[in-house]
């Protein structure tokens, strides 16, 4: 809980908050999101405030990335972050999920066992 009484948050911690991977994490800076962060510095709350507006974006309106940094550029204008605001998110769960199905012998079907 130290750690997000902090000014500064690390990766780990970010990723906890935003529930995207630490590679999602370094590909996303790679692309520039969220805008105006430096390369290798630690993360600030309105990083972590715009990170989880992408993640929004991406899971639930399927937007191209470069749509969301361009989203997130027109909003970073007055937008004033607080850390009260920003909840921690859990990991998704995976979409699907393997089904096995179970055939009967055909004796058992014909029979009216089932």
């Amino acid at each position: 809980m130290q750690d997000l009484e902090s000014r500064v948050l690390q990766a780990p911690v970010v990723a906890g908050l935003t529930g995207l991977s630490r590679r999602t994490l370094a590909r996303w800076e790679a692309l520039g999101i969220p805008p105006g962060r430096r390369s290798g510095a630690a993360y600030s709350w309105a990083d972590v405030d715009a990170l989880q507006r992408a993640a929004h974006l991406v899971r639930t309106r399927r937007l191209p990335l470069a749509e969301v940094k361009r989203l997130l550029l027109r909003d970073r204008a007055g937008a004033e972050v607080h850390a009260k605001r920003i909840v921690e998110r859990p990991k998704p769960l995976p979409r699907y999920r393997r089904v096995v199905a179970v055939s009967l012998p055909r004796s058992a079907k014909r029979k009216g066992r089932v």
